[in-house]
């Protein structure tokens, strides 16, 4: 997300590393990309592909954001780091870390209108995510099977 990127060249220097949770070796492979043409900033939603959505998300950021998969089980979205866990998903619930709990809860809401299911509400720390989808190897599961495009 632009917000994101725009926030992280306030946020950062020679002098000042490794500032609120974002470290500099992550900033620095953003400009190399971006030097070398392979980094491509959207502001709130943008289709990247066909049937893969970026959407800016609950503010645990600045632009952090969250990815809709449409499938052939209906759209999964996965939440990263905008809903930690199932409960803040079931419950409504914002996340302990965000820059605004009421834009966390609307992108909450957000996520509900777009997923075909709760459950396909994919939240960043929940090890439920790892129990409930099976397993295809270590630390990969089959959530749905994607469309043909």
């Amino acid at each position: 997300q632009q917000k994101e990127f725009e926030y992280l060249n306030e946020l950062f220097s020679e002098d000042k590393k490794d500032k609120n949770g974002f470290r500099f070796d992550d900033y620095q492979t953003l400009l190399n990309a971006k030097d070398r043409g392979r980094l491509k900033l959207i502001s709130g939603e943008e289709e990247i592909f066909k049937g893969i959505t970026l959407t800016e998300g609950g503010k645990h950021t600045h632009g952090s954001q969250y990815v809709t998969v449409e499938t052939v089980d209906g759209a999964v979205v996965i939440a990263g780091d905008n809903a930690y866990l199932y409960e803040n998903i079931r419950r409504h619930k914002p996340i302990g870390t965000s820059v605004s709990a009421e834009e966390n809860l609307s992108a909450i809401r957000d996520m509900h209108r777009k997923a075909a299911s709760p459950f396909f509400i994919l939240p960043g720390h929940d090890p439920k995510v790892m129990r409930w989808f099976p397993k295809v190897a270590d630390g990969i599961i089959h959530i749905s099977t994607t469309e043909k495009f």
